[in-house]
């Protein structure tokens, strides 16, 4: 692995979106990229008890779609923290970060993203690989983007990069320049 990088800020953003643009612009340079999130194992789940795809939970999740059933009602989202909760409290609160550590180490990808850097915990587990990587806080000037019950250490965590999302092709370019004028100065 050449490059990690970590995208950090509040629910719905643009962290995916700008992972996936940063993914196709490593990839026009010839750049195996892996796209990671510390939610991935807990959406893994979920969707094999709920028998449903990762890309439908999502969009359910995005949607704000509530699900009734005989017992309660609940929505996607809600579903999500709460059994992350679970998880926490019974595997230690760095468990979803240890599951990235372990995909990190498997990658045979130059450029990894992980998309949902929210916790302090999560950091320093990442620190704990021993490699350099870059933290991109990602900005949208949007009612949609605001902070959300959970997202209370997003505004705490240190980051490199801020980028402020606009919705062209110009603040990827400059974010890549960016990037890679950090990586030049930790090999300095």
């Amino acid at each position: 692995m050449e490059r990690l990088i970590v995208l950090t800020g509040y629910s719905r953003c643009g962290k995916d979106t700008t992972a996936k643009a940063l993914k196709n612009r490593y990839k026009k340079n010839g750049k195996k990229v892996d796209i990671f999130n510390f939610s991935r194992v807990l959406k893994e789940i979920l969707s094999k008890i709920l028998d449903i795809s990762i890309d439908k939970l999502d969009k359910l999740k995005n949607n704000r779609v509530t699900i009734e059933t005989k017992y309660f009602s609940f929505d996607i989202r809600t579903l999500l923290k709460r059994t992350a909760d679970v998880f926490r409290g019974l595997r230690g609160d760095d468990f979803f970060a240890r599951q990235i550590i372990d995909s990190i180490t498997e990658s045979e990808a130059d450029v990894i993203i992980i998309t949902d850097l929210r916790f302090h915990v999560e950091y320093e587990t990442l620190k704990s690989l021993g490699k350099e990587f870059v933290t991109v806080r990602v900005i949208r000037n949007d009612p949609e983007c605001k902070a959300r019950k959970g997202d209370e250490e997003v505004d705490a965590l240190a980051y490199d990069i801020r980028l402020i999302k606009e919705d062209n092709g110009k603040c990827i370019d400059k974010l890549y320049s960016q990037i890679e004028e950090k990586y030049k100065l930790m090999v300095i």
